[in-house]
């Protein structure tokens, strides 16, 4: 009959002084920890700086300044790569461009040109609203943007600005918001 007591006295008569080989577990944290440090992502903390609208009962008017212009440009982009550029000022249309298609390919040099010929009649203004086509590639738009904001040729427009200086600026229309991302 099996007598727990015998077995006990048996394995204990033994040689009782083993060692355990901690070689494996060392060689597992010295390839892990530099792993786990590799993959982990240090937080870097950015201040964004933005104007926030007040929720408020009552409405705040704007004082009307006679000499101020509500100037509205919108560039339409269609499929067959012809572009169309809309001037409104105090909400009533000034001016309409059609820029045709260069064969398979946008004809950016009339847009900048017509661009820039807008510029000089508003060298103030700075917004544009460009409302691209649906399959329009996002290198055709990286394109628009860069022609939008500023001139291949480094051409400056002289303006007035409200407190009577004379200033120089060599950007077209750098504050670009598109038009049909809610679509």
């Amino acid at each position: 009959m099996f007598n727990l007591k015998d077995f006990i006295e048996e394995q204990s008569e033994g040689d009782t002084d083993w060692e355990i080989d901690l070689s494996p577990l060392l060689a597992l944290m010295v390839t892990l920890i530099p792993v786990l440090l590799l993959q982990t992502s240090f937080a870097t903390l950015q201040m964004l700086e933005t104007t926030l609208p007040v929720l408020s009962d009552t409405v705040v008017e704007e004082p009307k300044d006679k000499n101020k212009i509500n100037f509205d440009l919108k560039i339409t982009v269609a499929e067959s790569k012809d572009i169309k550029l809309l001037v409104n000022v105090n909400e009533k249309v000034i001016d309409t461009v059609d820029v045709k298609a260069a064969g398979n390919n946008f004809d950016l040099e009339s847009f900048e040109k017509e661009l820039i010929k807008i510029k000089e009649k508003y060298p103030k203004e700075v917004n544009a609203k460009l409302t691209p086509s649906d399959t329009m590639s996002y290198e055709s738009i990286v394109t628009f943007l860069d022609v939008l904001r500023k001139p291949k040729k480094g051409k400056t427009f002289r303006f007035v600005d409200e407190k009577g200086q004379k200033l120089e600026s060599e950007v077209l229309f750098p504050n670009i918001v598109f038009g049909n991302i809610s679509e």
